[in-house]
């Protein structure tokens, strides 16, 4: 099967990783409970050896004011980040094959079991194959066929960003 990928749909796969991905979701967990711990543990500490108790309670304060606030700033540089790219390519096209024992994609082989994880957004279709290789699929009705039958081959389910798009993220949808 024959699918084309534009613009669009490689501005999708990228706010799919800035947003959505493992990597991106550990860092914003970390950055924002992590900050928040250290700066728990630093005004307690700091409090210890001055032997006062004001310098807590400004930490608490401050670090209610980061579980507030970080998220709303990590938006924004999202936001940016994902404002200032420029796609070059136009419109290139791609083969997707099933077989028995894996697909094609491409020129290149892959077995069902190599594939780690299947994620659905709101127009593309991303697999995770040998661990750090992303395969981008335009979502249509002949692939969304093929997705099914490789998720139900590979014994994985589809993860669903059905709102997950460059256009809904920049447009805050």
């Amino acid at each position: 099967m024959k699918f084309s990928l534009t613009n669009n749909d490689l501005l999708d796969f990228q706010t799919y990783i800035i947003t959505s991905s493992k990597k991106a979701k550990r860092m914003q967990i970390f950055n924002t409970i992590g900050i928040f711990t250290e700066l728990m543990v630093v005004c307690f500490l700091v409090d210890i050896l001055l032997k006062t108790s004001f310098i807590t309670i400004i930490g608490v304060f401050l670090g209610i004011a980061w579980l507030v606030f970080y998220p709303k700033f990590l938006r924004k540089k999202q936001l940016k980040i994902l404002k200032s790219l420029k796609i070059s390519t136009d419109k290139k096209d791609f083969i997707l094959n099933i077989n028995k024992t894996g697909f094609t994609y491409e020129d290149e082989n892959f077995k069902f079991d190599e594939i780690s994880n299947i994620i659905e957004c709101a127009n593309i279709y991303i697999l995770n194959a040998k661990q750090k290789l992303y395969l981008i699929i335009a979502k249509n009705a002949q692939t969304q066929k093929a997705i099914s039958e490789i998720s139900k081959n590979s014994n994985k389910l589809i993860a669903r960003y059905e709102k997950l798009s460059y256009e809904n993220f920049i447009n805050n949808v």
